[in-house]
């Protein structure tokens, strides 16, 4: 399988290949407090994709809620049924990784990066958070 590239909504992307999948800003329902519709049908899309290829990560910029979508994470969590990374930049004062932690993941399963460094995910994958 080569590497392929979706581009959905905004800047969620979904990056596969055989050996990883990453989904990068996931935003599928609706965001700005309802005034930014939802994805029609683009959860089925998603969640039936998964019967394909699971995802390993999902790269998370900032909590805005076009970038961040708690009820698309909560769901993808509980349908994979597999453990998935959630990277993130080292923010200084750690709002994201809290918010994520108190909404009951885990803090082992998520990788906070600081800006320039290169993190190395599976196999050849790496990746690079730049502000």
């Amino acid at each position: 399988m080569s590497t392929v590239i979706k581009h959905y909504r905004n800047s969620f992307i979904d990056i596969t290949s055989d050996k990883i999948r990453i989904l990068m800003d996931p935003w599928l329902y609706t965001a700005n407090e309802g005034s930014w519709a939802a994805s029609k049908n683009g959860d089925n899309y998603i969640f039936d994709s998964l019967k394909n290829k699971k995802v390993d990560y999902i790269y998370i910029s900032h909590l805005h809620t076009d970038h961040f979508d708690l009820k698309f994470l909560k769901k993808l969590k509980k349908k994979q049924k597999k453990n998935f990374k959630i990277i993130i930049k080292k923010f200084k004062d750690n709002r994201l990784k809290n918010t994520l932690i108190s909404n009951g993941f885990i803090s082992k399963d998520i990788i906070d990066i600081p800006e320039y460094e290169i993190y190395k995910l599976k196999d050849q994958a790496k990746i690079i958070i730049l502000p």
